[in-house]
């Protein structure tokens, strides 16, 4: 039996492993809890300027929120720059400019835009989020956590900063915290089954697996990515002992070969080496043309059998 899903199952990657498994969605512990970059909300209608029309700043503003939310970034950036040519004390439009620079991976030079803002608006709580997001992605996550803390202390709704001290708390360990924070942004942001992964990953932490499938849950309603949803709420599942409900779920994420993969991480984990062993050669007979990820872990498990 499982505790739920078809109808509605978790998100997002594994529980970190303290094995070191490589599940068969290709992770080595596990994928990090997901942080979530701005995105211009969708307008109601989208007009297109007349042509060789000269545009405004705010026309030029709509061009690069359309291309921002088809993920043109190139149309995006540009348009951006032409508003702030006409209008170039609009800090927001230096702001928007700095987000798609951090969607398209140009930290280094996001981080330089939205520093440029918060020089001349020192309380720009959304430059302090897009400062620390972009510091998250450099990997400075002391720094990232403090401009997230300015953020929430400026306008306590930056539920996107919130996510990211969550996902901080919980790779320092202190899941209470975490959870604190996913459940602060959740309440700003009911939707986001983002969110609620990273939450059901916090109460993976604690060992609170219950709460961990609720959460999981509630993120595939949501909409979050079905493969990586169905293995987290699958690896909950076999944290609770029912191996044969997470071999279920983790067919149903994935194909057979992959599920057999992922349950002897799950045993390996569990210091179980002979069900690791049959999970991981059960998963290499299956899929012996595709089986990369399955063999290393066969080879992990027989080294710490010896």
């Amino acid at each position: 039996m499982r505790d739920r899903i078809p109808a509605g199952r978790s998100r997002l990657a594994a529980l970190f492993l303290a094995a070191g498994c490589m599940l068969a969605v290709g992770c080595t512990q596990a994928v990090e809890p997901r942080g979530v970059i701005y995105r211009p909300e969708p307008a109601a209608v989208e007009e297109q300027p007349a042509p060789n029309k000269e545009l405004t700043a705010d026309e030029y503003e709509q061009m690069g929120d359309a291309g921002f939310r088809r993920d043109d970034l190139a149309a995006a950036y540009l348009n951006y720059g032409k508003a702030l040519r006409l209008k170039p004390d609009r800090q927001n439009l230096r702001c928007k400019r700095a987000w798609v620079l951090l969607a398209g991976g140009f930290n280094k030079e996001a981080a330089q835009e939205f520093r440029a803002v918060l020089e001349k608006h020192k309380n720009s709580a959304a430059a302090l989020e897009g400062l620390g997001q972009a510091l998250f992605q450099m990997k400075r996550y002391d720094e990232a956590g403090e401009q997230f803390k300015q953020a929430v202390a400026l306008d306590a709704r930056r539920w996107r900063s919130r996510n990211f001290l969550g996902i901080m708390y919980n790779q320092a360990g202190d899941h209470t915290r975490a959870i604190e924070q996913f459940k602060a942004a959740l309440v700003v942001q009911p939707d986001s089954g983002i969110v609620y992964n990273n939450l059901g990953m916090a109460y993976s932490m604690t060992g609170d697996y219950a709460e961990a499938m609720a959460a999981f849950n509630k993120a595939y309603e949501l909409g979050a990515p079905r493969e990586k949803t169905l293995n987290n709420f699958g690896l909950a599942l076999a944290k609770t002992g029912n191996a044969a409900g997470a071999r279920e779920v983790f067919v149903e994420a994935g194909d057979e070969a992959r599920a057999y993969n992922n349950l002897g991480c799950v045993y390996l984990a569990q210091g179980d080496y002979e069900m690791a062993l049959q999970s991981f050669e059960k998963a290499v007979s299956l899929a012996p043309d595709d089986a990369g990820t399955a063999e290393k872990n066969l080879k992990k498990c027989r080294r710490m059998m010896q």
